[in-house]
């Protein structure tokens, strides 16, 4: 395995986490969550970023974030957050560095894996402020669906496209795996 990294971007509840550690260990590469690194590096959660220093800010630490791993010498499977690829120059500051993958899924099935309309948290999965932010009479399913409308083409920018809906997430690992190993060496 050569030292270019893997990136997994796509909405919340499309298994960035869940499939980065499966292709991590398939790979022997290291894995990173950046909402963990960002949390752990700060002492403040995802939630506590947004409203205390806004989206910017949290924006800002993940670009520095994403950064930061690119430098890694070992290749490393990163998952950052949902709308980290649709930040301006995201995609272009990894290219050559990363394999992007966008794990596809419709914004119905992200909403449901996330905690389904105006619900929580599903299955422990952490915090969302986009999603569980104003306009507090808008469902999840119709909060999913624009941040899927604002982030679409950017996610059309990845190198690689995988379809999550219907298909397990050890399946979507392996595929993912299969190609990253045919792409990384």
């Amino acid at each position: 395995m050569t030292a270019r990294h893997l990136i997994l971007v796509g909405l919340p509840g499309a298994g960035k986490t869940t499939v980065g550690r499966l292709v991590a260990e398939t790979l022997d590469m290291a894995f990173v969550d950046v909402d963990d690194l960002i949390e752990e590096s700060t002492g403040s959660s995802v939630g506590e970023i947004f409203a205390d220093r806004g989206e910017a800010a949290f924006r800002r630490l993940e670009r520095q974030s994403v950064a930061e791993l690119m430098r890694r010498e070992h290749g490393t499977v990163i998952a950052p957050g949902g709308g980290w690829a649709a930040e301006p120059h995201s995609l272009d500051s990894v290219e050559g560095r990363a394999l992007t993958v966008y794990l596809e899924t419709a914004p119905e099935v992200a909403a449901a894996r996330t905690g389904g309309p105006g619900g929580g948290e599903a299955g422990g999965v952490g915090s969302r402020p986009l999603l569980d932010s104003s306009p507090p009479t808008a469902d999840r399913e119709t909060r999913m669906r624009e941040l899927y409308e604002r982030r679409r083409r950017f996610y059309a920018g990845c190198e690689l496209v995988m379809r999550t809906d219907d298909v397990t997430a050890a399946d979507v690992a392996r595929k993912v795996a299969e190609l990253a190993r045919n792409r990384l060496g």
